[in-house]
């Protein structure tokens, strides 16, 4: 096959694409759980922030499960929901600002500060 033909180049440019393609994917598969990890992590050292304790990498976490006694969802009256320590960690609120303010579900963090 001649290498200078445009049939060539554009099979060559494709196989190409899919190679980089599947490792793209499978890069991503691989690293999803890690990434969601240092989400996480970064979301804690926020937290943690607000209340002037300062954490990076893993040390976070821990300084987190200690300082952070209760974590939980409030309704528009400030009513606590129970049994939301799960869902007020992942609660987006971009999406919750955005809802009726009677349909509005904040996040509260209890900290334990020395």
């Amino acid at each position: 096959m001649n290498k200078d033909s445009n049939k060539f180049i554009v099979i060559f440019a494709s196989i190409l694409v899919v190679v980089v393609a599947l490792l793209l994917t499978f890069t991503h598969e691989a690293l999803r759980g890690t990434q969601q990890r240092n989400e996480n992590i970064d979301k804690m050292s926020q937290i943690l922030r607000s209340v002037k304790v300062h954490a990076e990498g893993v040390e976070t976490e821990s300084i987190f499960d200690k300082m952070i006694s209760d974590v939980y969802l409030v309704d528009n009256q400030g009513n606590m929901i129970p049994d939301t320590k799960d869902e007020a960690f992942v609660a987006d609120m971009q999406v919750e600002l955005a809802k009726w303010e009677d349909q509005r579900r904040l996040p509260v963090y209890a900290a334990v500060v020395d």
